[in-house]
C-alpha cells in the first residue's frame, strides 16, 4: 500500500482483554481466539471525511488487489 502512496498502520495490536489493564483476570489467547487473531490481521487505512470518492476508489481498487 505504501508503494501506492496508500499510508496504513496497525492502530489495535492488542485486543482490549489482553491490555495491561485487564492483566489481573489472567485471560489466555484461546479465552478470546477471535479477537487475538484479528489483532494478528487487522490493517487501518485512511478514512476521514475529507477523502473524496476518487480517493476512495484508489483505495479500494488497490487493496481488492491483494485479495
Amino acid at each position: 500500500m505504501d508503494q501506492n502512496g496508500i499510508e496504513t498502520a496497525i492502530h489495535y495490536p492488542t485486543a482490549l482483554p489482553f491490555l495491561k489493564a485487564y492483566s489481573h483476570l489472567g485471560y489466555k489467547e484461546s479465552d478470546f481466539p477471535v479477537s487475538f487473531k484479528h489483532t494478528q490481521k487487522i490493517l487501518s487505512i485512511p478514512m476521514f471525511p475529507e477523502l473524496t470518492k476518487e480517493q476512495i476508489e484508489y483505495i479500494s481498487d488497490r487493496l481488492n488487489k491483494f485479495s
